[in-house]
């Protein structure tokens, strides 16, 4: 069967911009996270106040999707996103001129403004978009955040080893961000497929008040706690691995190669998952049960190969796990699919805001074994939630997705 190009790239131009976004903001994580040493350094900061530093990005992406979400419902997501894109280009540029604390906190606060909305607008636009397979299309946008996030501490820390300073990492992601400005101008936001039920098709015309009083709240809170665990968590291992390879095993060296094995078998478990699409609630609540056991063998690491596998088993369960929550929990309401989503990106920001602080404070006060353990403990929550969930949701044959 002949493929007209043509038509395969007007339909699927979407999949690749969201994808180059996504890989923008894995960019930026993994520079954040490479960099921080230097920054720490830089600027003189203690353990607690580098966790502080990390969660200011996270505040922001709990503040703006809150003020945002029902805005774009409203109006126009498209420029809205274009909106904040500048302000993440905004923040970039601040950021390569900050020589003080407070002024690098502006720019990473500007910077978390950009991917909260990025985020948050992104995954309500593949819903809009892509009706039918945005489960799939979905994880591949998350697959290009993987690689960014691979990628990037290893270039990165090449490049800073040969004498560049930590503050061109973020010039570099601004460069990266102005691509993609560009390329999100000239997106088609319209559908590009149809949803058929039993041959009909489904035309989504429901009201705002219908689609109101029909949201599962009782779902949505469930996805809350979800995206809350798991983004704390993520940022907590992401971003203190470096820490603890350090401090506690003495191998600062390494801590890039680490940081890259995370993120690096993310995009393996992201991979895996696309065939196993249609067991996705089970995979979800295998990969949560994984995260949690594997992020508490990484503070039993007694040196650094047992830290690579235990991380490297981490990355692998944490992958399909974003892809999974963001497609099954927007699902519940697709005529509200920004303010559901922007309820989900401020959860992920509570968690990724507080959950730093918490992992170096540990860190500081006793050891960062001690901060993993507790860490791996947390993810327990959102295993029994998202069981109670599972079991329930399992006799509602309306929340059955294929």
């Amino acid at each position: 069967m002949k493929i007209d190009m043509k038509t395969f790239l007007k339909k699927n131009y979407a999949v690749f911009i969201f994808a180059f976004l996504f890989f923008l903001i894995g960019t930026e994580n993994g520079g954040y996270q490479i960099t921080l040493i230097n920054i720490t350094s830089d600027l003189q900061l203690t353990e607690t106040v580098k966790g502080i530093v990390v969660a200011v990005q996270y505040l922001a992406i709990l503040v703006v999707p809150l003020a945002f979400g029902s805005i774009a419902d409203k109006f126009d997501k498209k420029k809205i996103t274009l909106l904040f894109v500048l302000i993440f280009l905004a923040g970039c540029l601040v950021i390569t001129f900050a020589y003080s604390t407070a002024v690098f906190v502006i720019g990473i606060f500007l910077v978390g403004s950009g991917i909260a909305i990025i985020q948050t607008l992104i995954s309500a636009q593949l819903i809009d978009i892509y009706p039918a397979s945005n489960s799939k299309k979905m994880t591949i946008a998350q697959i290009f955040y993987s690689l960014g996030a691979v990628l990037s501490p290893l270039i990165f820390d090449v490049l800073m080893k040969n004498g560049m300073s930590w503050r061109f990492v973020f010039t570099i992601i601004g460069i990266i961000c102005i691509i993609g400005f560009i390329g999100y101008y000239f997106l088609d936001n319209h559908p590009q497929e149809k949803v058929f039920v039993d041959g009909v098709k489904q035309e989504n015309k429901a009201s705002e008040k219908d689609a109101k009083a029909r949201l599962p709240w009782l779902y949505i809170t469930i996805f809350i706690v979800l995206f809350l665990v798991y983004v704390g968590a993520e940022t907590g291992l992401a971003y203190f691995i470096s820490s603890f390879v350090d401090l506690e095993l003495n191998e600062g060296l390494l801590a890039a190669g680490c940081i890259s094995l995370f993120w690096g078998m993310q995009i393996t478990g992201r991979i895996i998952s696309v065939p196993l699409n249609k067991y996705k609630y089970v995979m979800l609540f295998t990969c949560l049960v994984g995260m949690s056991i594997s992020i508490f063998l990484v503070g039993t690491s007694p040196n650094i190969y047992m830290t690579y596998i235990f991380v490297g088993m981490a990355g692998l369960f944490c992958g399909p796990i974003y892809p999974l929550i963001t497609s099954i929990g927007i699902s519940f309401a697709p005529q509200k699919s920004a303010t559901v989503s922007g309820f989900y990106i401020a959860s992920s920001g509570i968690g990724g805001m507080l959950i730093p602080i918490a992992v170096g404070s540990i860190g500081g006060q006793f050891n960062y074994r001690i901060s993993f353990y507790a860490l791996g403990a947390f993810v327990l929550i959102g295993v029994c939630s998202y069981a109670f969930f599972f079991f329930k949701s399992k006799r509602n044959r309306k929340l059955k997705i294929k």
